[in-house]
């Protein structure tokens, strides 16, 4: 079970293994993690293997998304692509050239821009999601103004209305 359910980072940033203890691995990539395992069961065991990955992380997707909120990724990978994806894609108010992704790394943050359209997304840092990123898709200023289309017409028809109605009435009542 233990394969299946992994072990977790304390919150000092340590992992405790049975038989070698607590490991300090606060800041360290996933590869450093799995050298200093394989070294550390290597001096126990012979001809072990250790396989380090992470188990699930959370990431959030809100903005121009069908169904905005925060989601679990249960695989090694997940790209942007497929984060919006998981959110119910773009919606009809979105645009795929602004979408920003903010990542958090210790005590600050790092923020992209990236366009989906564009080959270089694919070279790009914020290509794969990383745990607690933020990916927020902007507005298209020019679909809300057509999805807004029928209200603004709607207002103008009626206040066109109101206005030529009242001009008609002062006409008839004035004479």
């Amino acid at each position: 079970s233990a394969y299946m359910m992994g072990y977790s980072i304390d919150p000092q940033g340590n992992v405790t293994l049975p038989l070698i203890g607590d490991i300090p691995v606060a800041g360290m990539t996933i590869y450093e993690i799995r050298d200093l395992f394989q070294e550390k069961i290597d001096s126990l065991f012979r001809h072990a293997y250790v396989e380090v990955r992470l188990m699930s992380y959370k990431f959030t997707v809100i903005g121009e998304v069908r169904m905005p909120g925060s989601y679990i990724n249960y695989n090694d990978q997940l790209t942007v692509l497929e984060a919006i994806g998981r959110a119910g894609g773009i919606a009809e108010t979105g645009t795929k050239e602004k979408i920003l992704v903010i990542r958090p790394l210790g005590d600050q943050t790092v923020t992209y821009s990236i366009d989906l359209q564009d080959k270089s997304l694919l070279s790009s840092p914020a290509y794969f999601i990383t745990p607690n990123d933020v990916v927020i898709v902007q507005p298209n200023p020019k679909k809300v103004f057509n999805v807004n289309l029928p209200t603004i017409s709607f207002i103008i028809a009626t206040i066109t209305s109101t206005v030529s109605t009242t001009l008609l009435l002062i006409n008839y009542f004035g004479k």
